[in-house]
Formats: structure tokens, C-alpha cells, sequence
């Protein structure tokens, strides 16, 4: 009873644990994404596969891709549909003209704010560097562990 209640909530505890770890560690959620995305490809290793199981005797299935039937608005396979209004009410603008008069910023705002997003992308720079290092080291010692089997 206890095994089927963990596999019961086994996927919500690894999207718990997926939240919690990127609040935690950026650098390992970094890590475990791109290992996810180059797991998560369909590659030939799964081609190979599925013709080999097309081959077994008593398959009738076939291997050309089909059309999904989730194709309703807001499935998996629907189009979007965006809609545009034909005209915009004046008030909406009128509103908007005067709210833009009452709260203008001074020469000293404009200048603090440009500091202050200079100051962000230079920060998210570096972590974008240490990121990539990190990413590096990590392929380096994969490749080294490789070679030594």
C-alpha cells in the first residue's frame, strides 16, 4: 500500500523538487535542464527501435506520423487563434494621455534607472559566464571519465 501511494505521487514530488531546486541552485537546475533536453531527443537510438518492433510478428501498426486528435482550443495540437479588435474605445486613450502628463520622470529618475539596468546586465553577464564555465567543466570531466573505460 505505501509503494502505491509513492508512485501515486511521484510526479508531484519532482515538480516540487524541480521548483525548490531552482530556487536553490541555479547553476545545478542549469545543469539538470540541459541534461534533460539532450536525454529528452528523439534520436536514432529510438528509430532503430521502432522499426525493430515494427518487424515483430503480429504488428499491424504502422510508423508514418499521424495527425493528433487533441486539436481543440487550448490542446496540445491547436492553432492559435488570436483575435484583433476592429477598433479601440478613445477612452482607454484619452485616460492613458493624461495619466502619461501627471507622473513624467525627471532627468535624474531616467539617469538612475539606466544605472540601475547596466548594473543588472553586468551581473547577468557574469552569472551567464560562470554558467557556461560550469557547463564546460562538466562536459571536460564527463569526457575524461569516458576515456579512462
Amino acid at each position: 500500500m505505501d509503494l502505491s501511494f509513492k508512485m501515486c505521487r511521484a510526479w508531484e514530488e519532482i515538480f516540487h523538487l524541480d521548483v525548490e531546486l531552482k530556487i536553490t541552485s541555479p547553476a545545478l537546475a542549469h545543469q539538470i535542464a540541459i541534461h534533460q533536453n539532450t536525454r529528452g531527443r528523439f534520436n536514432a537510438q529510438h528509430l532503430k527501435r521502432l522499426h525493430d518492433i515494427s518487424q515483430l510478428p503480429g504488428f499491424s501498426g504502422t510508423l508514418v506520423p499521424g495527425l493528433s486528435m487533441h486539436t481543440g482550443l487550448g490542446e496540445s495540437a491547436s492553432a492559435p487563434d488570436a483575435w484583433i479588435p476592429t477598433n479601440m474605445p478613445t477612452s482607454h486613450i484619452l485616460l492613458h494621455k493624461l495619466l502619461s502628463h501627471v507622473a513624467s520622470d525627471t532627468q535624474e529618475d531616467l539617469e538612475e534607472e539606466e544605472e540601475e539596468k547596466e548594473v543588472a546586465e553586468e551581473a547577468l553577464r557574469s552569472l551567464q559566464d560562470i554558467l557556461l564555465i560550469t557547463d564546460d567543466f562538466s562536459w571536460l570531466g564527463l569526457l575524461d571519465s569516458a576515456e579512462e573505460e
